[in-house]
């Protein structure tokens, strides 16, 4: 993420990660903190607990096999079927543009990245961060629990939470405009 910060020519960020990337945002800001401006973790992860990993292997083997059998945008489908990746009761056209927009990612990047997943774990690296920080947290979701994205709250020094009341995880698809009001709130009390 720095090589790609660099390659911009970008000195600082206000970083948002969603979901695992926000668990990249949590590296990059312990690591280089002069490089973040702020953080922002959407539903953001620490860790992708096995159960999740089951959940996305959708029965193959693991995660990694199944994006293979399925490329992105199958895999993506067959998970929001499964209730995952804003699945359930959406409007078909949205559920179209999201499989997509996950059927852009390259197979074997997603394949990279779920093979980094399984033993990682920040939690470690929290009480490290030194840039302003909010958390934007899911009210309703079984991969990042509310209790757990307090806790992630509290275990940052000064870090702000707005729970998000979505449907489950994926509340930037929810509740677009509420994520984005809380973000503009909080980047703007930066001064």
């Amino acid at each position: 993420m720095k090589g790609f910060l660099d390659a911009l020519n970008l000195d600082q960020v206000h970083y948002v990660g969603e979901s695992i990337g926000g668990l990249l945002g949590i590296a990059l800001a312990t690591r280089w903190p002069e490089r973040v401006k702020s953080l922002t973790l959407c539903a953001g992860a620490i860790a992708i607990p096995k159960s999740v990993q089951r959940h996305f292997s959708l029965g193959y083997a693991d995660w990694h096999t199944a994006l293979g059998a399925l490329g992105s945008g199958g895999w993506a489908k067959a998970l929001m079927e499964r209730g995952g990746l804003a699945g359930g009761d959406m409007d078909p056209a949205r559920q179209d543009w999201i499989v997509q927009e996950w059927g852009k990612t390259p197979t074997h990047v997603l394949q990279g990245m779920c093979r980094l997943v399984p033993g990682l774990n920040v939690s470690s690296l929290l009480p490290q961060i030194q840039v302003p920080t909010l958390v934007l947290a899911p009210a309703r979701s079984a991969f990042s629990p509310l209790a757990e994205q307090v806790g992630v709250r509290d275990a940052i020094p000064g870090a702000r939470i707005a729970v998000i009341e979505g449907r489950g995880h994926e509340i930037y698809v929810d509740e677009p405009e509420e994520c984005t009001n809380a973000l503009l709130k909080f980047l703007r009390s930066l001064g």
